[in-house]
């Protein structure tokens, strides 16, 4: 009984030293980054989105879309439903939720060339849908001016990339680009406006 003690202890003793060891001391595990920002309080990027959303769906706006694909260009009066279905992408993935935010890094500078205080989000690991996050904010009153996120998806044999961008209580744009295993490259343009 006393030798079956001493070889589970040296056993459990044995797995924690190499679990220790696998780990890098770069706060990376297995090839993903991690970072120590667990008292780091990102900007709520994800909430204010999901304000704006639903205040164009309960205000009565007259919303529509531009879109360009192909040389051509198109443009559509929206419902609010047909608004919420088109900006659910903004909104999908939280980087603040405790899943995803040891993968990001916050970095926050002036930009002159904007007039505005920009907090920038991104990743290396590119199994994460959102790779990055910038939030511009008034310099004076700290206020949303935009926010732009790039979001990669994969599916089969296909990529899906897409810039998005939210110009506070006025306008958002998808640009996706359709990457096949196989074929050319699709690309489009949407813009929507209910504000402006």
């Amino acid at each position: 009984m006393k030798i079956v003690r001493i070889i589970l202890g040296a056993t459990a003793l044995i797995l924690a030293t190499i679990a220790i060891s696998c780990k890098s001391k770069s706060g990376t595990t297995n090839d993903i980054t991690t970072y120590d920002n667990d008292s780091l309080t990102f900007y709520p990027f994800h909430g204010f989105l999901q304000s704006q959303i639903a205040d164009v769906v309960k205000t009565p706006y007259f919303i529509y879309t531009i879109t360009q694909q192909e040389g051509k260009r198109d443009s559509v009066v929206i419902s609010s439903a047909d608004f919420a279905a088109l900006t659910t992408l903004f909104v999908a993935w939280n980087i603040d939720s405790p899943a995803f935010k040891k993968y990001y890094r916050e970095d926050a500078f002036n930009d002159a060339s904007t007039n505005s205080v920009t907090l920038s989000y991104s990743t290396q690991n590119k199994r994460l849908p959102v790779q990055q996050a910038d939030v511009l904010l008034e310099p004076e009153t700290q206020r949303v001016k935009r926010i732009f996120l790039q979001i990669i998806q994969n599916r089969n044999d296909t990529t899906f990339l897409y810039k998005l961008g939210w110009k506070a209580n006025k306008s958002c744009s998808i640009a996706k680009s359709i990457l096949p295993g196989k074929g050319r490259e699709l690309s489009s343009h949407t813009s929507i406006v209910w504000n402006e």
